[in-house]
């Protein structure tokens, strides 16, 4: 009974363990099976899964809404908001195209024919907003994404001068910007030309207010305002920017091979239907994706992985809207595909002697001891996380020899002991 106690307490005062490795890899592992580029087997054997490691079932359809982060603005590479402000998408610039007096010498404009010195009474200003229009020579209906041209004409029909005001311009009732005037004598106006830039296929309502914040005081308040509903033409242009892998190379069988992809509208009209993007394996369905909201200038993007059982050339392919349900401006630029070839994984055999230093008691030194019966686990450090190769345990003079598959050609291999971690690349 003393004996063990003492055995037990020597082992448990392990101080380190010695490891000495050596590797065999197979010169062959980079023959292909059947030495062709087409499929060997018709039935294409795999397994998929998430970035994060999780599982993907195949022919899973993924939903993509607004606000998910696959789904991104070209423009500044980030995600778009669940709610479209348009403020955000379009662009404008506003101009004096020319200005005018009302006078005999110059006719005012039919608008406002009537309405000249209406303010006297009161003696103060009245800024006076009409005549929105499409510009002269201008496309009706405008082209969607490209600058389009719009008029307003401001007069201040009062008696005074106005001072300082904002002329605001507005979007569906979002603000998009606007000019500030440092002052309009009376009898006087402007013709402005708004540009409206970036603006997708649709009906827009433009709203132009004289005097957005309200800072002059006027003889009328309730002619301030002027609002115009334009069309834009265009149709959405889904492009299949690319298709690639990525990971360790060469790619072995039971490896996880890297799949991304990105497909970008670059039409010049929203999509407000779902839209559906495949991932194809040899012409067979893996994964795909549904967009329900696909506005101009986004862009899906995507990676996963996928894990070869075969070893073979395989070819990959990403399809954007593959039963053109979607009416487009260019119908031929909705695929791309690439090639991945995958070796067999070759055996490594990896051999070795564990030695433990003990000390029997505090008094004496540690002792090489060979360590008979020890577990070993030879590993692959992947990506995500470490995975198990093969087992085996030490004979009685501490040796061991372990052959594995090993997926990634002889790199991040590793043994794990009970006690002590030995990394080893081949």
């Amino acid at each position: 009974m003393y004996n063990r106690r003492k055995q037990l307490f020597a082992f448990m005062l392990v101080v380190s363990v010695v490891i000495n490795l050596f590797a065999v890899t197979n010169a062959n592992s980079l023959a292909l099976n059947g030495e062709s580029s087409s499929l060997s087997n018709p039935s294409v054997q795999y397994e998929l899964k998430t970035i994060d490691g999780q599982e993907i079932i195949t022919e899973e359809d993924i939903i993509i809404d607004l606000g998910d982060e696959k789904l991104r603005n070209e423009k500044n590479d980030k995600k778009l908001e669940k709610v479209i402000d348009i403020s955000k998408q379009v662009a404008l610039q506003i101009k004096e195209l020319k200005s005018f007096v009302i006078n005999d010498k110059f006719e005012e404009p039919n608008s406002i024919k009537g309405e000249v010195g209406s303010g006297i009474k009161s003696s103060l200003p009245d800024i006076r907003v009409s005549d929105l229009q499409r510009a002269a020579g201008q496309p009706n209906p405008f082209i969607g994404m490209q600058d389009s041209e719009v008029e307003v004409t401001i007069v201040n029909i009062g008696t005074v001068n106005t001072g300082g005001f904002h002329i605001g311009i507005e979007c569906d009732d979002y603000y998009l910007g606007g000019i500030n005037v440092s002052n309009m004598a009376p009898l006087t106006g402007t013709i402005y030309t708004i540009i409206l830039s970036e603006f997708p296929a649709g009906n827009y309502e433009i709203k132009v207010d004289g005097d957005y914040y309200n800072s002059v005081a006027e003889s009328n308040e309730s002619n301030n305002t002027v609002a115009q509903t334009f069309v834009w033409s265009g149709k959405p242009d889904l492009r299949a920017d690319f298709i690639d892998t990525f990971g360790s190379y060469p790619y072995y069988t039971g490896s996880d091979v890297g799949v991304r992809f990105k497909v970008t509208n670059i039409g010049n009209a929203y999509i407000n239907q779902n839209c559906r993007i495949e991932i194809r394996l040899e012409g067979e369905v893996i994964v795909s994706y549904t967009v329900s909201y696909f506005p101009v200038g986004a862009y899906i993007e995507d990676e996963f992985y996928v894990s070869f059982f075969n070893a073979d050339t395989y070819e990959l392919q990403v399809r954007a809207d593959p039963y053109n349900y979607i009416d487009e401006l260019n119908e031929t630029n909705n695929n791309q595909s690439t090639n991945v070839t995958i070796h067999v994984a070759p055996q490594v055999t990896v051999s070795g002697t564990v030695i433990g230093y003990i000390k029997p008691n505090n008094s004496q030194p540690a002792q090489a001891t060979p360590m008979s019966n020890f577990p070993v686990k030879i590993m692959h450090l992947g990506f995500l996380s470490a995975e198990t190769l093969g087992t085996g345990y030490t004979d009685n003079n501490g040796d061991f020899s372990i052959t594995v598959n090993h997926k990634s050609g002889g790199t991040n291999l590793y043994v794990k002991l009970e006690f002590q971690d030995s990394i080893i690349n081949i």
